[in-house]
This record gives C-alpha cells, sequence and structure tokens, in this order.
C-alpha cells in the first residue's frame, strides 16, 4: 500500500478489501492487491510511528468503506465476463465518493504472470476506479421441485471456472455423479456441478433479494426453544432482523421462545439451531456498530438458512431437478461459488480430455 507515493502498512484498509471479497473466499485464502492512494496531504498524518510505516486519516471509515464497494462491485462487474481464463484483463469499476478530501485513485493493469485467475494489480490514475479477482438434512423427490421460480436478476453471470455455462443447451445434462455432481456437456467439455454448492449458493441470494420484504410461512405447529433467560435478552433486540430474513421469532414467558414462522424456501427446517448459533453470532459481534452488527448477522443468518435447506451430496436428483438447478445457477448473481467460497463447478476442457487419451 501507497500513500502520496510512501509504502504504509494499515490493517484497516487490508480488511475493507477483504471486506469485498465477503463470501467468495474460502477460509485462509486471501487476494493480492496493489493500491496506491493519492490524497490531500492535511487529510492524513504521517507522524504516526517512528519510521513512517503507519498513517492516520482524518475520515478512515468512509476510505474503508469505499474500498470495500469497490472490490464487490468491481467483482460483480468481472463475472458479468466470460469467466476467469479470458486473454484480456478485466474490465475496471468506476464510482465516485462525494467528500471534503481527494478520495484513493485506482486503475487496474495487466494481472501477475497473464494469470487472470489471480487477483488484479491497481495503480494510480486520475479516475476512482479499482478493480479485483477472486483466488479462485435429506430431501425428497419434490422438494426441490416446490421451489419458487428465481427472480432474474439485473445482470447475468457465468461460473468462475465454467465460462461456458451462459449457453448451456438444455438437452445436454448428462446425468448425476456419485450423487454429489451434475454432469453436464458443453461445447466446450464437461462442465461437473457440485450441487449442494450451487443450491446453496441459488438459495443464499433468493434470501438476501428478500431481506427486508421476506415471505414467511405459518407454521402449523410452532416450534419451542427453551433458553437462559439472559440469552433471551440478549437475543430479543434482535427479532426484527430474523423477522426482515423470514424467521419469525416470539418471546413466552422468561425462558422460552417460539419459532412460528420460517422462510418459504426453509419452511421444512428446524431453526433450533439458527437461533443458538445466533447468540454465538451476536457475541463475537458484540463490539461492532450497530449497522455492521446487522450486516453479519444477516450474511450468517442468510448463510446458514441456504446451507441447510439445500440439496445435500448424496441426495438423488430427477432429470427435471438437475435442470433445474442449472437453469437458476444461470440466473443467480455470484454463481461461481457458494457464500462460503467452495466453487460452484468445474470445467474439464475438450483438450484435456484429448490428452487425457493421447489424441493430441
Amino acid at each position: 500500500m501507497f500513500v502520496n507515493k510512501r509504502w504504509i502498512k494499515n490493517h484497516a484498509l487490508a480488511k475493507a478489501i477483504m471486506q469485498g471479497y465477503s463470501n467468495t473466499l474460502l477460509p485462509g485464502r486471501y487476494p493480492v492487491a496493489c493500491i496506491l492512494i493519492e490524497i490531500d496531504p492535511g487529510e492524513v498524518d504521517i507522524n504516526v510511528h517512528p519510521r513512517k510505516e503507519e498513517v492516520q486519516f482524518a475520515h478512515p471509515y468512509k476510505i474503508q468503506t469505499h474500498i470495500t464497494n469497490a472490490v464487490h462491485n468491481a467483482l460483480e462487474k468481472s463475472f458479468m465476463t466470460k469467466g476467469v481464463y479470458a486473454e484480456k484483463p478485466v474490465t475496471s469499476y468506476t464510482t465516485t465518493l462525494a467528500s471534503s478530501f481527494s478520495v484513493p485513485s485506482w486503475q487496474p493493469i495487466h494481472p501477475l504472470n497473464n494469470a487472470m485467475s489471480s487477483p488484479g494489480i491497481i495503480q494510480a490514475h486520475p479516475v476512482t476506479t479499482i478493480t479485483s479477482m477472486p483466488d479462485t438434512n435429506s430431501i425428497n423427490s419434490n422438494t426441490y421441485s416446490t421451489l419458487h421460480e428465481s427472480t432474474p436478476v439485473s445482470f447475468q453471470q457465468t461460473l468462475i471456472h465454467s465460462p461456458v455455462l451462459q449457453e448451456f443447451p438444455e438437452n445436454k445434462i448428462v446425468g448425476q455423479l456419485l450423487t454429489m455432481y451434475i454432469i453436464v456437456e458443453s461445447s466446450q467439455g464437461l462442465l461437473i456441478i457440485d450441487q449442494h454448492a450451487a443450491h446453496e449458493r441459488i438459495l443464499y441470494e433468493k434470501f438476501r433479494s428478500k431481506f427486508g420484504n421476506a415471505e414467511s410461512a405459518h407454521l402449523l405447529f410452532a416450534k419451542a426453544l427453551t433458553l437462559h433467560p439472559h440469552d433471551i435478552e440478549l437475543l430479543e433486540p434482535h427479532f426484527q432482523l430474523l423477522a426482515s430474513c423470514g424467521v419469525i421469532v416470539e418471546r413466552m414467558g422468561s425462558d422460552t421462545i417460539m419459532i412460528t414462522g420460517m422462510p418459504l424456501h426453509a419452511q421444512s427446517y428446524d431453526g433450533h439451531e439458527l437461533i443458538k448459533d445466533m447468540l454465538v453470532w451476536i457475541a463475537s459481534y458484540k463490539p461492532l456498530d450497530t449497522m455492521t452488527l446487522s450486516d453479519n448477522l444477516s450474511f450468517h443468518i442468510h448463510s446458514h438458512m441456504s446451507c441447510k435447506a439445500a440439496v445435500k451430496a448424496g441426495d438423488i436428483l430427477s432429470h427435471d431437478q438437475m435442470k433445474k438447478i442449472v437453469h437458476d445457477l444461470q440466473i443467480t448473481s455470484h454463481n461461481y461459488s457458494c457464500p462460503h467460497g467452495r466453487p460452484t463447478s468445474w470445467t474439464i476442457t475438450e483438450q484435456e480430455l484429448l490428452r487425457k487419451f493421447r489424441r493430441t
């Protein structure tokens, strides 16, 4: 990281970059970025470290938020291309931030070693631009078919490892492998889709898109959960957040809560585990401000419900169920990975198959 051409250390800015990559990278994986910031010298204090290695910004939160949003939007825009193996650099994302000071400036250059699967490098440019690339309960036969149709998003993306998916012909589903993967024949080879990761991403984006206006299914038999009164006091301020996610919770007495409604796509899921995990998340994020706490909790709620409600490895899928998963994945945002960062698919190209069978 450089501020006015001076190399610095800043953990807050590094954290802002990672926040932009949220739910796209596996745990323990990190992107590579080079950040050059040009800012009014009066808006930054360089005398907070003996060797000038650290600086203090006058408005650190604005800069961190700007970086996080720019990384997130750049990732969304980059995956509108035909995948990470394109021959040209990813198109940059341009944004502006209204403020009284000069905001960091960014412009992408060619990726490291021309490997598009590596994060992009950023250098200074007169416009504010940023680009980045990512590092790379059982179900019955009717469960998936009863799901509502996906709501198309404002753009269509392809899988990070499978740029051919957007042109996938419906009659090319080969079948299911090891009751874990959906096999698809494409124009470029063999596409392997992880059925759980794919369905998990589909459900996560559905839950996220309905946040604040989630449709809940009233449970015929409410689910009671006994907790310590202190835990209920900790949880009660977040009942409205749960309701915004489609989970309806009511307090019954000093040590009991009732789950009376669940989201339409997760109504068969037992929410007891979700409530217990909520207590852990609330305690973990307690030092955060209200908005950040709400964002983190909503992410965990949506990812938890999508994981539990999605088809599992070992579930036998019909041809129609496989077709629906593939179709819904095509029109789902961030469809290159599940919310936890695992890839949803992988492609074995025709050339790889030819080499394996020594036909080249």
